[in-house]
């Protein structure tokens, strides 16, 4: 369990279902998240999908996000972990409208980032992020992200194609900027 200011970084526990559910199969949180093909997901898909959260993963680590008050946020994670060049994809979701603009999301960033660099050694952290999502380009951008470029016409979505925005952070931008941000 990882603490941030606002927020904790845990395990996915069983108890999370439902809101795991509530959150992934609300096109208006993931529309601007994921970049493949939104289809809604059951019981059992999102149970298998917690049982499979592991400590032993080899590539993908995922954690629930809850309020310090144990309020269930949403999910982080870092993924698709290249561990021979120690680069490592990060993800958030805050599915809750209500919860979002209230730091909860930078505050899991910022936690997540001293899980993938204090912790896990990665030299980058690097996410996409399509480039309508200005309010998550903000966030990254607070959290020591810089813009590494725009994969243009990357996804379809709603009859059209959307650009992508690449970030990224190196390990010593984030040892330098840590105590700034």
């Amino acid at each position: 369990m990882y603490q941030g200011n606002k927020v904790r970084l845990r395990a996915y526990r069983q108890q999370d279902i439902e809101n795991v559910l509530r959150q992934v199969n609300d096109y208006d949180s993931v529309r601007m998240s994921a970049s493949g093909v939104i289809l809604p997901a059951t019981y059992d898909d999102e149970m298998r999908w917690i049982s499979q959260q592991t400590s032993m993963g080899h590539g993908e680590y995922q954690f629930a996000i809850e309020t310090l008050d144990e309020q269930y946020v949403g999910g982080c994670g870092i993924h698709k972990v290249d561990w021979k060049n120690r680069v490592g994809q990060v993800g958030i979701l805050i599915g809750n409208p209500n919860l979002r603009g209230h730091g909860f999301g930078s505050d899991a960033i910022r936690t997540l980032c001293r899980v993938g660099f204090g912790e896990m050694n990665m030299n980058k952290l690097a996410l996409t992020v399509m480039a309508e999502n200005e309010a998550a380009i903000r966030c990254y951008s607070a959290c020591g992200f810089q813009i590494e470029g725009r994969l243009r016409k990357e996804v379809w979505r709603e009859g059209l194609y959307h650009d992508l925005v690449a970030m990224g952070l190196l390990a010593d931008e984030w040892r330098r900027g840590s105590s700034a941000i």
